[in-house]
């Protein structure tokens, strides 16, 4: 239910009150769940527009992919977390302990967005076990079909998430 719900804030509050009970506070359950979402995006539109240069997909394709990996690897920074939560730290419903912004350095960032890789080819990887126990086909059993799936599986969440369209 919350995955679908217009504008997807549904997630946020349901992720948010699951993490009540554990003793969380309320504004850095908030930022984590934010955190994780951007992250994962992020690394998923880098990971699939990586994937589409090794794949035989339209040149134009390619460069539209390659000229956003700069983007996506940039809000990917510790950086650009920290103006942001400074920038929600100073809004009257901001408030939140000084350590959080401090939280988000260059080892930590890269750690997370390394699982968040990890995480997105496993999905790949299952979309592509998926495909293999339905058909036969023996155009499936390549690695080039298991990048196509695996970069069809991370543009498909992005763009699925920006449209607020199930992806």
């Amino acid at each position: 239910l919350g995955k679908y719900v217009p504008g997807k804030a549904m997630v946020i509050i349901m992720r948010v009150g699951r993490l009540q009970p554990l003793g969380v506070g309320l504004r850095p359950a908030i930022v984590s769940v934010f955190v994780e979402t951007l992250t994962m995006l992020c690394a998923g539109a880098v990971l699939g527009a990586l994937l589409l240069m090794l794949l035989d997909v339209p040149s134009w394709l390619k460069i539209a992919a390659l000229a956003c990996v700069p983007i996506g690897l940039l809000f990917l920074t510790p950086h650009f977390f920290r103006i942001g939560l400074n920038i929600v730290a100073k809004s009257k419903i901001g408030r939140m302990p000084p350590e959080i912004p401090k939280a988000f350095t260059a080892w930590f960032m890269t750690r997370t967005t390394a699982w968040m890789l990890l995480g997105w080819i496993l999905q790949g990887t299952v979309g592509w076990l998926t495909m293999l126990a339905l058909t036969d086909q023996p155009s499936l059993m390549t690695i080039n079909a298991w990048l196509s799936i695996t970069a069809a599986v991370c543009l498909g969440a992005v763009a699925g998430f920006f449209s607020m369209l199930p992806s």
